[in-house]
Formats: structure tokens, C-alpha cells, sequence
């Protein structure tokens, strides 16, 4: 009689807990990418923007982005928006204007980050660049504190190269 009274007391105190502990799934979805497996020289860079960014007042030097590159030998270059026409002229970290696709009149002045800068190089190939180390990661700062407007298709684009000395 024990033996059954304790085997009932586990039984119960198994199936209580799993009840009590039962778990669920919130917004699954599947994310992928593309591996490659040997060696490139292909000079390439992907921007990663920084998820949960609020609309509205904002304040100046907010990361919004980061760039980073794979191959880019010695050192690598980054501009500004070339699409800009306002700003193409400046120098990286004066500042663009990034607009949103489906509103143009909503936009964000950004820049770009002069932390781990090696250099500015003026006027190169007809544009100005910061230059970078070869494993510096470029951040996209938001240039002054502004209130910038709710939306999910600001256009946001830099111009990369690989720096040949």
C-alpha cells in the first residue's frame, strides 16, 4: 500500500509539473543565409542594421547601421550615399540624407562614424572616403538629435572599395 501511495504521489507530482511548466512558441520564423566554403578574393560588404530603432525623437550619434566587409586587403574605403546629390560631395562623416522609399518626405540625416578611422581621403577616384582597417566594423550614426517619422523602407546606402596604397 506504500509502495502504491508513493508511486501515485510521483505520478501526480510529474504530470502537475508538467502542466505547470508547459512552454509555447511566439513568432517562428525561419532566417537563412548563403555559407561559402573556400577561398575568395572577392571583395564584398553587407550593412546590418540595428534591429528595434524607435520612431521619433532621436538623439544625435545613435548607431542605426553597421558595415562590414569580407577581402579587403590592407584596408578598405567607405562613402557616402552616392544617390545624395546634396551631400555626395562631402566627406563620409559630414553627412547624408536617407529617405524613405514609399514617402520621400520622410528622411533621416545620418553620417558616418569616425571611430576606428585610420584616415579621410579627399577626392580619391572623384569621391571623399574614410579609410578603415581591414577588420573594422563602419557604424551609421544618426548626424544630430532629430524626430524622425515611423516606416520600414528608409534606403539606406554607402559606396565601399578596397584601398590600394
Amino acid at each position: 500500500m506504500k509502495k502504491l501511495l508513493i508511486a501515485s504521489l510521483i505520478a501526480s507530482s510529474v504530470i502537475s509539473s508538467t502542466t505547470v511548466f508547459a512552454a509555447t512558441v511566439d513568432q517562428s520564423k525561419n532566417i537563412n543565409t548563403k555559407v561559402t566554403f573556400g577561398a575568395t578574393s572577392t571583395f564584398d560588404g553587407t550593412i546590418t542594421p540595428v534591429t528595434g530603432l524607435p520612431a521619433g525623437t532621436t538623439a544625435d550619434n545613435t548607431t542605426i547601421a553597421t558595415v562590414s566587409v569580407v577581402n579587403p586587403g590592407s584596408s578598405w574605403l567607405i562613402s557616402n550615399d552616392p544617390n545624395d546629390q546634396d551631400n555626395i560631395s562631402n566627406a563620409p562623416d559630414k553627412g547624408w540624407v536617407m529617405k524613405s522609399l514609399s514617402d520621400p518626405s520622410k528622411k533621416v540625416k545620418v553620417r558616418l562614424s569616425n571611430d576606428d578611422r585610420l584616415d579621410y581621403q579627399g577626392n580619391l577616384g572623384g569621391r571623399n572616403w574614410n579609410r578603415m582597417p581591414p577588420t573594422a566594423i563602419a557604424k551609421i550614426v544618426t548626424n544630430t538629435g532629430q524626430n524622425i517619422a515611423a516606416g520600414n523602407d528608409y534606403d539606406l546606402t554607402v559606396t565601399i572599395a578596397r584601398y590600394l596604397p
